[in-house]
């Protein structure tokens, strides 16, 4: 577990007893990780692409999600990533492994890798050539 950021402080503050004073230590100030939306050529393309983009918008809360963003980066975690996966059975019936959300943090990596995993299945399941 990696902070999202850092505040140097000289000195910490205490209270008269000379216990750390929570309330007193200053709030970091926060950059977006992403941008809220991108340029048109950022927009997700493609069904999947679109349909990941929802998907990562509900469960990361955060609209205007484009096709470069990065999950991790955006706030994802392992519990969101899991969550993901379950989403992502539920509206395609695709199994997806919680391990391609890490090999593909980028939405437009993620959507290309579940594209060829869609073509698999479907791949598996016609009858072979006699």
């Amino acid at each position: 577990m990696v902070p999202t950021a850092f505040v140097a402080v000289d000195r910490f503050p205490t209270t008269p007893n000379g216990k750390l004073d929570r309330a007193a230590l200053p709030l970091p100030v926060l950059e977006p990780a992403e941008p809220e939306a991108g340029p048109a050529e950022d927009a997700p393309l493609g069904r999947i692409e679109g349909l990941i983009a929802g998907v990562w918008s509900e469960v990361l809360e955060r609209p205007g999600i484009t096709a470069d963003a990065n999950f991790f980066k955006l706030g994802g975690h392992s519990l969101l990533a899991i969550k993901l996966a379950a989403r992502v059975r539920a509206e395609l019936g695709l199994r997806l492994p919680v391990r391609e959300v890490y090999q593909n943090p980028l939405l437009r990596d993620l959507a290309a890798r579940i594209e060829a995993l869609l073509a698999e299945a479907v791949a598996d399941q016609r009858p072979a050539a006699v």
